[in-house]
């Protein structure tokens, strides 16, 4: 979606610049920091999507459907191990879409020290249990201002 409201902007726009980190194989092992609670009014939504697996697409599915974005890097791999040692990468905006606990929390802790002043992260996953638990440990020892949209996103942005 990012991608085609670039290019709406700009015709040229063919994906440079965009990386996705991504194991291409769903979900990895919940872990405990990812129980859902009974009571929470979307618990057997999210018990059914919670399952490791879930939300696969293959590498050559996603590449298919971005095919009018030639340029996008694709990083296949489980996170942490898929993102690549570069001290100097910098980013300005950072989407994160991975919904437990440990990889949510590895993406924060990789890309905020490479985010530029003024960038964005924005968590997709804030309405899930383990992703919510990661954004809030990682906020509290940052000291960061969280904002929160009415559909389940979180996001802060990186000051001086």
């Amino acid at each position: 979606m990012l991608c085609s409201y670039l290019k709406a902007a700009d015709p040229a726009f063919n994906g440079r610049g965009y990386r996705i980190f991504d194991s291409f194989a769903g979900l990895s092992e919940p872990k405990s920091e990812d129980t859902i609670d009974d009571k929470d009014s979307n618990a057997v939504r999210l018990q059914r999507m919670s399952q490791q697996g879930a939300f696969a697409a293959s590498l050559d599915e996603v590449k298919r459907n971005l095919a009018e974005y030639p340029c996008i890097e694709y990083r296949q791999g489980w996170i942490p191990e898929s993102f690549p040692d570069e001290p100097q990468a910098r980013y300005r905006f950072v989407h994160i879409d991975v919904d437990l606990y440990q990889p949510t929390l590895d993406s924060l802790e990789y890309f905020y020290p490479k985010l530029v002043t003024g960038g964005y992260i924005v968590s997709d996953d804030y309405s899930w249990p383990g992703a919510r638990k990661a954004i809030e440990v990682f906020v509290l020892r940052h000291r960061l201002k969280l904002r929160t949209t009415p559909t389940g996103q979180a996001y802060f942005k990186r000051g001086r």
